[in-house]
């Protein structure tokens, strides 16, 4: 399609229209001819559109030059729109003289539409942007007054959700997290980590233990892992996932939330996946994945829009990367698909959400009941498999 298929309008707005119509995340943070900035939240990418229409080369470049002196963080991209060749070149003298360069990318897009990247990083919302100029028009004023008070509103509610954060500690993940070591080098000590017989002996999960009655390897096996890299992956997705979460919802729906999720993990393991042996927490760190994924995409008054953008742009690969791993046929993908299931669908049905009067009495009692099911499990599982002997 034509790029100057929308007549006369100002090729400068149509840029900047273009890039906040389609993307998520992105905001326009200022507007003043000849300059828009607009910022990708998610990617903590900002974009500088400069409107180089008639003006001479040289100012051009004094302009870039000011803009990339005044970048301090993360990746800025410049897009100069207007003028010919001689822009490029106002363009690649800038960008050799910034002195961040690695952190700079520049683009122009010339008086006919035509884009070109001239210098430094590549951006995909600067190409998509410039393929959409003949469907898009600028904003109005009041388009623009609109939008940037949305910016400003979001950066002050995520401002806000932070401060909120400041002082609490991730105590319960701290705690999962060193229970998990301690059992771990526990079965190294009383036996070898990975030989069934101590595995069974520590509450490994199992189809026909669990369906004889068992059933405290539901939730035990969790707390165990095979070998050391094992130990060190869930380790560090439940310190990542989990210190983020609890800080944000509450350690009492966070114990609820990774109790569940290994529940589900743990009952989709023994009777869908009818497994002999299972063990790891990676049910319950998948539960603590999709529960995050779902409260970014429904948001239910746990997070800023701004840090909801951000946190969704992260988790899709990353579910879409686990997903395709748990058939790896090592991995126990009925646990990581159970433990996902339920956690999507406890921060979907809004049980993560916060009540404006506090924990309400059910919750206290839930959490209360998963942190002593889980404790119980280990401590029943130890007596009655008495590994150590």
């Amino acid at each position: 399609m034509d790029p100057n298929a929308s007549g006369s309008e100002p090729l400068f707005g149509r840029v900047v229209a273009a890039l906040l119509a389609p993307r998520d995340g992105a905001v326009l943070v200022a507007y003043q001819e000849p300059l828009a900035v607009v910022e990708l939240s998610n990617e903590g990418t900002g974009i500088a559109v400069l409107d180089a229409t008639g003006a001479p080369a040289e100012e051009v470049r004094q302009r870039l030059d000011r803009i990339f002196e005044a970048h301090q963080t993360g990746v800025l991209i410049a897009v100069v729109v207007g003028g010919g060749s001689q822009m490029r070149e106002a363009i690649v003298a800038a960008d050799r003289a910034a002195r961040n360069a690695d952190k700079l990318g520049a683009y122009h897009v010339d008086d006919s539409g035509r884009l070109a990247r001239v210098a430094g990083r590549r951006q995909g919302a600067v190409v998509d942007a410039v393929a959409a100029l003949g469907t898009t028009r600028p904003l109005s004023p009041e388009e623009i007054g609109s939008a940037m008070a949305r910016a400003q509103h979001d950066r002050e509610e995520a401002v806000r959700f932070a401060a909120t954060l400041q002082g609490r500690r991730p105590w319960a993940t701290w705690a999962l997290l060193a229970a998990c070591v301690v059992l771990f080098f526990l079965a190294r000590h009383w036996g070898q980590v990975g030989r069934g017989a101590t595995q069974f002996a520590m509450g490994a999960n199992s189809e026909e233990l669990v369906r004889s009655g068992e059933i405290w390897r539901l939730l035990a096996s969790a707390f165990l892992h095979g070998d050391d890299l094992h130990l060190i992956a869930n380790m560090l997705g439940l310190y990542s996932f989990g210190s983020f979460l609890e800080v944000a919802v509450g350690w009492r729906r966070f114990v609820l939330l990774y109790a569940t999720s290994a529940l589900g993990g743990g009952l989709a393991s023994a009777f869908a996946g009818h497994v002999h042996s299972s063990v790891g927490a990676s049910g319950a760190i998948w539960g603590l994945m999709t529960a995050g994924l779902a409260l970014s995409l429904l948001r239910r008054s746990v997070f800023p829009r701004r840090i909801a953008s951000g946190l969704r742009s992260r988790l899709v690969p990353l579910v879409m990367l686990n997903i395709f791993l748990s058939f790896i046929p090592t991995i126990d993908k009925w646990a990581h698909g159970g433990g996902g299931v339920v956690g999507f669908a406890l921060a979907a049905a809004g049980l993560l959400s916060a009540h404006p009067n506090g924990d309400p009495r059910w919750i206290r009692v839930t959490a209360l009941v998963s942190a002593m099911a889980l404790v119980v499990s280990v401590v029943v599982a130890l007596a009655a498999g008495q590994p150590w002997s």
